[in-house]
């Protein structure tokens, strides 16, 4: 069953959550929590895709928002990085039941 609650938060919100919880876990450094926020405030949470609920996100979206992202200037590789983040988050977000599947898992080349 998917817990349609969690499914109606933003990508936004699912990072602050998913950087949230890493964090209280350990499971993450103080510093990659640092990169990680800086990376996205910077590249991606003023962009329309963040501030779409989780459960809509589609492959067609975050490849648009990395399309973006380049067509702005933002290098490959603080995309793939953003990439592997959003990837991660989502990966999470499946394993809760809060959606179905993740479609950044199926972007192969996203720089």
């Amino acid at each position: 069953m998917i817990a349609t609650s969690y499914g109606s938060m933003t990508v936004n919100e699912l990072f602050d959550f998913y950087v949230k919880m890493k964090q209280k876990r350990g499971k993450i450094s103080v510093h990659t929590i640092e990169n990680y926020t800086k990376m996205l405030n910077k590249n991606m949470r003023k962009r329309k895709f963040a501030g779409i609920p989780i459960q809509v996100v589609r492959k067609t979206h975050i490849l648009d928002c990395y399309q973006e992202m380049q067509e702005d200037g933002v290098g490959n590789a603080s995309i793939t990085l953003i990439h592997k983040v959003l990837s991660s988050m989502f990966n999470h977000a499946v394993s809760e039941d809060y959606i179905r599947r993740n479609y950044a898992e199926s972007i192969k080349s996203c720089g």
